[in-house]
C-alpha cells in the first residue's frame, strides 16, 4: 500500500464537487469547480446533506452559484438553492445579533480596562472571511489576560451572564475522574484547573466562551500566551476596537482546537483527510 492509498479519500461525487468548490473559492486562482461537463448523476439533495453535515452549507451558498454560468451542465435545482440560501440566511442574522451583542460585552469590559482577542470564529468571521452569513459559530470565545478575568467575570455576571450546568464531574490533569460537591466548587474547579469558563445570557449570546489561555496545562504544547498578546493585531468591531491573533497565532490555535481537543471530529474534518 502506499501512501496515495492511505491518504486518499473515499468520497462521494456530491463531497468531491464541494471540496473542488471550496479549493476554486480559496485558492486564488481561477480553478473551476469540475474540470469539464458536470457528472450527470450529481445527487443535488446530496450536496446539500453534505454541506450541512460539514457546517458549511452557508459557505457552499455564497460559491457554489457563482460557477453556475461558466461550469457546463452546473444546472442547481432551485429548491437546492432556496435551501441553502435559508441556511446563509439564517446564519446571517444569528451572527449579526451575536456581533452587535458582542461589541457592547466589549465595551463594557474596555470600561473595567479588560483587553480582549478575539478567538477563532469571533475573529474569521468579520475579518477573514468578511461575511456575517458564511460561517457557522457554535458559541463565541474571547480571550483575556489570566490576571484580567476576576474583573471580566464580575463584568459578565454584572451584566446578565451566568455559568451553564457544568455538571459535577471534572478531568484533573492527570486525566483523572473527580466528582466535586457542588457547582461553585465546579466552577472554582475550572477557574484554577481549566482554559476558560463558559457563559450564558439568554437574552444575547447563549453561549460564550471566556480564556485566558488556548490549551490546558496538561496539554503536551507549550504556548506562550504573553506571545499571543505581544503579536495580536487591532481590528475594528463596529465601531469597538478589538484584538485579534496574528495569522500564524490563528493557524496555531484552529489546528490545536481541532486536531488535538477534537481529533478532526466536530466538523467531520476526518471524513475529507
Amino acid at each position: 500500500m502506499t501512501p496515495s492509498d492511505i491518504f486518499t479519500p473515499s468520497l462521494s461525487p456530491e463531497e468531491h464537487l464541494i471540496l473542488n468548490c471550496l479549493r476554486s473559492e480559496f485558492s486564488g486562482g481561477s480553478r473551476a469547480c469540475v474540470s469539464g461537463p458536470c457528472p450527470p448523476d450529481i445527487k443535488w439533495n446530496a450536496v446539500f446533506e453534505a454541506a450541512l453535515t460539514w457546517n458549511i452549507a452557508p459557505m457552499v451558498y455564497r460559491i457554489l452559484p457563482k460557477h453556475q454560468d461558466s461550469q457546463p451542465g452546473l444546472n442547481i435545482p432551485e429548491p437546492v438553492l432556496k435551501a441553502i440560501e435559508a441556511a446563509y440566511v439564517k446564519t446571517y442574522l444569528v451572527n449579526q445579533s451575536y456581533f452587535s451583542d458582542l461589541t457592547k460585552l466589549i465595551g463594557l469590559l474596555a470600561e473595567a480596562e479588560v483587553e480582549v482577542i478575539l478567538l477563532k470564529g469571533a475573529h474569521l468571521t468579520p475579518f477573514v472571511y468578511q461575511d456575517l452569513g458564511m460561517r457557522w459559530m457554535a458559541d463565541i470565545d474571547i480571550l483575556v489576560r489570566k490576571e484580567d478575568f476576576q474583573k471580566a467575570d464580575r463584568v459578565l455576571l454584572e451584566a446578565g451572564y451566568r455559568y451553564p450546568d457544568l455538571g459535577m464531574t471534572v478531568w484533573e490533569d492527570s486525566e483523572e475522574k473527580r466528582e466535586l460537591s457542588d457547582s461553585g466548587a465546579v466552577i472554582e474547579w475550572y477557574k484554577t484547573h481549566h482554559m476558560h469558563l463558559n457563559y450564558s445570557n439568554p437574552e444575547t449570546i447563549q453561549n460564550l466562551e471566556v480564556h485566558w489561555a488556548i490549551v490546558r496545562n496538561a496539554s503536551p504544547f507549550a504556548i506562550d500566551t504573553e506571545g499571543l498578546w505581544e503579536r495580536a493585531r487591532q481590528e475594528n468591531l463596529n465601531g469597538q476596537t478589538v484584538l485579534v491573533l496574528s495569522p500564524e497565532d490563528l493557524i496555531l490555535h484552529i489546528s490545536v482546537h481541532d486536531a488535538y481537543y477534537h481529533h478532526l471530529k466536530l466538523f467531520r474534518v476526518e471524513a475529507v483527510l
